[in-house]
């Protein structure tokens, strides 16, 4: 039996370590629920059951943590400042994605481990849209959260998604109730500014009958020296009957950070889902992908964009999981790489023995810019039954054109430009279907900085 019982008294310091007494203290910090306490310390328990992976296991085989290194990582550091009531109180590098846009119905902004900046429309407020960090869900909303959360990626999933349902901290919460439809995206921003942070946000979207939500996240850190965090990320999103609902998770964490992400929707009758992943900073990416295809005519895409430079490595896993029948799934992820940056992209679509008349796809394509950059694609089907309409698969890992690099240079473009027009075409795609259009000109900025380098 667990006992959920909080300590006495809170430490004066800040959290230090990844052991228990930090799980209890965290909590007891927030002064949470003896359920969420119970939670956090059954994922520890299972964290602790874990193997850290290796690449002997099928799912890491070709990423190596080798140089993560988790006992100097503090679990938790507070944003000193508390909740700020204007952008301008926000540190100088977090002020320009805080800044008021019309483009966007509203704002969370979390530095470290706490909420920093919240903003939501008014209109959307008052047609019940919730929007807040978790862990104010957890006192505002107790029914809501604890009915879903750990639903869809429990703790046993691996090694990480437990570390992050043991220590998770300030996170996304967003609820939409039946047939309200939130027409601009809603953008949560997760920043790092202190060395040797263990950051886990976590995020619970849900999405009611008929409803419609665009939601986007960016992953930012300093340019100062932040040792080697680590960022464990998990986001659970439940997409009801006939809602449509559109994620976009851009990470551009500095150098040293190592990110591993789960994210996992579950799609009911009629839902239509798109997970849009975007890479381009950090140490090491890897993520997995999930769509639970679930009900009746439900639907999912899954668009992926990266490029790496330098030692860069990044890692994908997805899975397209079909249970209901007449459901459809695309999958378009586009990787580029320079120097001798890698990637991985493992891709699954399952089709169970009752999802008769499934539709599915899957394309993955890497640029190779350099003659030492190395991708690596493995797309796979998992067909349990007879009667479907389309399950196809593709993957192609190369040099840029050499005929189309030829006929660009030859209309008078220096070969460095030719070759950015081409990997600008070859992203255009995926980078228009990012909804908001800072968050899309900041992502290019980046891939054009990487070229120019």
């Amino acid at each position: 039996m667990i006992d959920t019982r909080a300590p006495s008294a809170m430490a004066a310091a800040d959290t230090s370590g990844l052991d228990q007494a930090a799980v209890r203290e965290l909590s007891c910090r927030k002064q949470e629920p003896a359920w969420l306490l119970a939670l956090r310390l059954e994922a520890w328990e299972q964290f602790q059951r874990i193997p850290m992976p290796t690449q002997r296991d099928e799912l890491w085989k070709r990423t190596s943590l080798a140089g993560l290194d988790l006992r100097p990582l503090a679990p938790y550091r507070p944003f000193g400042a508390g909740v700020v009531e204007s952008p301008e109180q926000l540190p100088r590098e977090l002020r320009g994605v805080a800044r008021p846009r019309a483009d966007v119905g509203g704002l969370l902004v979390q530095r470290d481990s706490t909420l920093a900046f919240r903003a939501l429309a008014e209109p959307l407020a008052r047609r019940g849209v919730l929007w807040t960090d978790l862990d104010s869900a957890v006192r505002l909303h107790p029914e809501l959260v604890r009915a879903r959360l750990g639903q869809l990626v429990p703790p046993g999933d691996g090694k990480f998604q437990a570390l992050n349902a043991a220590l998770w901290s300030g996170g996304t919460f967003v609820y939409v109730p039946r047939g309200v439809a939130v027409e601009l995206p809603l953008q949560a921003v997760c920043s790092i500014g202190s060395p040797d942070l263990g950051l886990f946000p976590r995020t619970l979207a849900i999405i009611e009958e008929e409803a419609e939500l665009v939601l986007v996240e960016e992953y930012l850190s300093t340019r100062g020296r932040l040792g080697q965090p680590l960022a464990s990320v998990v986001v659970e999103l439940f997409a009801a009957p006939a809602s449509r609902v559109r994620y976009v998770g851009v990470q551009q964490w500095g150098a040293p950070v190592w990110h591993v992400g789960a994210l996992r929707a579950r799609a009911q009758r009629a839902a239509t889902v798109t997970f849009l992943a975007a890479a381009t900073g950090g140490r090491l990416t890897k993520q997995f992908v999930d769509v639970i295809l679930e009900g009746d005519g439900s639907e999912a895409e899954i668009l992926g964009l990266m490029f790496g430079d330098g030692h860069q490595h990044f890692d994908t896993y997805t899975l397209q999981e079909h249970l209901g029948s007449r459901t459809r799934s695309d999958l378009n992820i586009k990787v580029a790489l320079r120097d001798r940056a890698s990637s991985n992209f493992t891709g699954l679509v399952r089709v169970n023995p009752h999802a008769t008349k499934t539709d599915a796809n899957q394309e993955n394509r890497n640029l190779l810019l350099s003659e030492h950059a190395k991708a690596d694609s493995d797309p796979k089907l998992e067909i349990l039954n007879s009667d479907i309409i389309r399950c196809s698969h593709g993957a192609t890992v190369g040099p840029v054109e050499q005929e189309a690099l030829f006929y660009l240079m030859s209309r008078g473009l220096p070969r460095d430009q030719a070759e950015h027009v081409l990997v600008e075409g070859f992203f255009d795609p995926v980078l228009r279907r990012v909804p908001v259009e800072s968050v899309r000109k900041q992502l290019w900025q980046t891939v054009q900085r990487k070229l120019d380098a």
